[in-house]
Protein backbone atom coordinates (compact mmCIF):
# COMPACT_ATOMS: atom_id res chain seq x y z
CA UNK A 1 0.00 0.00 0.00
CA UNK A 2 1.07 3.93 -0.30
CA UNK A 3 1.31 3.73 3.78
CA UNK A 4 3.29 0.89 3.73
CA UNK A 5 5.91 2.02 0.76
CA UNK A 6 6.01 5.17 2.55
CA UNK A 7 7.05 3.23 6.00
CA UNK A 8 9.70 2.03 3.56
CA UNK A 9 11.05 5.21 2.44
CA UNK A 10 11.48 6.35 5.87
CA UNK A 11 13.33 3.43 7.16
CA UNK A 12 15.40 3.80 4.25
CA UNK A 13 16.21 7.58 5.34
CA UNK A 14 14.25 8.68 2.12
CA UNK A 15 11.85 11.64 2.36
CA UNK A 16 8.94 12.15 0.88
CA UNK A 17 8.25 15.59 -0.52
CA UNK A 18 4.30 16.85 -0.71
CA UNK A 19 4.32 18.66 -3.93
CA UNK A 20 5.95 17.82 -7.02
CA UNK A 21 9.85 19.45 -7.69
CA UNK A 22 11.13 21.50 -10.83
CA UNK A 23 14.81 20.97 -10.02
CA UNK A 24 16.84 18.73 -7.89
CA UNK A 25 19.28 19.92 -5.15
CA UNK A 26 22.90 20.56 -6.49
CA UNK A 27 24.43 17.48 -4.19
CA UNK A 28 24.94 14.77 -6.13
CA UNK A 29 24.25 12.38 -3.36
CA UNK A 30 20.30 13.09 -3.21
CA UNK A 31 17.89 11.74 -6.17
CA UNK A 32 14.66 13.02 -6.45
CA UNK A 33 12.50 10.10 -7.60
CA UNK A 34 8.65 10.29 -8.43
CA UNK A 35 6.82 7.15 -7.60
CA UNK A 36 4.23 6.81 -10.14
CA UNK A 37 2.21 3.78 -11.34
CA UNK A 38 1.90 5.03 -14.96
CA UNK A 39 1.94 8.89 -16.45
CA UNK A 40 -1.01 9.57 -17.98
CA UNK A 41 -1.78 12.09 -20.97
CA UNK A 42 -1.89 15.96 -20.11
CA UNK A 43 -4.67 18.13 -20.23
CA UNK A 44 -2.50 21.06 -21.16
CA UNK A 45 0.82 21.98 -22.82
CA UNK A 46 1.56 23.35 -19.37
CA UNK A 47 1.41 20.19 -17.81
CA UNK A 48 3.71 18.77 -20.39
CA UNK A 49 6.56 21.56 -20.12
CA UNK A 50 6.41 20.75 -16.58
CA UNK A 51 7.35 16.97 -16.93
CA UNK A 52 9.98 17.84 -18.93
CA UNK A 53 11.55 20.92 -17.62
CA UNK A 54 11.50 18.42 -13.83
CA UNK A 55 13.21 15.33 -16.13
CA UNK A 56 15.83 18.35 -17.82
CA UNK A 57 16.59 18.75 -14.05
CA UNK A 58 17.60 15.78 -12.84
CA UNK A 59 13.68 14.48 -11.67
CA UNK A 60 13.22 10.73 -12.30
CA UNK A 61 9.98 9.12 -12.31
CA UNK A 62 9.95 5.36 -11.30
CA UNK A 63 7.60 2.92 -10.63
CA UNK A 64 7.28 1.64 -6.96
CA UNK A 65 8.89 -1.61 -7.62
CA UNK A 66 11.78 0.56 -8.11
CA UNK A 67 12.08 1.20 -4.36
CA UNK A 68 11.03 -2.52 -3.50
CA UNK A 69 14.06 -3.87 -5.45
CA UNK A 70 16.78 -1.59 -4.26
CA UNK A 71 16.02 -2.87 -1.05
CA UNK A 72 15.96 -6.59 -1.56
CA UNK A 73 19.28 -5.80 -4.07
CA UNK A 74 20.61 -3.77 -0.97
CA UNK A 75 21.78 -1.06 -3.94
CA UNK A 76 19.82 1.13 -6.04
CA UNK A 77 18.67 -0.19 -8.94
CA UNK A 78 18.85 1.23 -12.93
CA UNK A 79 16.83 3.83 -13.70
CA UNK A 80 16.01 2.62 -17.05
CA UNK A 81 14.29 -0.82 -16.72
CA UNK A 82 11.81 1.49 -14.02
CA UNK A 83 11.06 4.41 -15.74
CA UNK A 84 7.81 5.57 -16.62
CA UNK A 85 7.47 6.32 -20.20
CA UNK A 86 3.75 7.20 -21.92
Amino acid sequence: SKTELAALIHLCNGTLLNTLPIATPNDPSILTIVLCDKLLPFESSNQQRLLERSRANGVNYLSPEWVLESIVQFSLQPFDHYEEKF
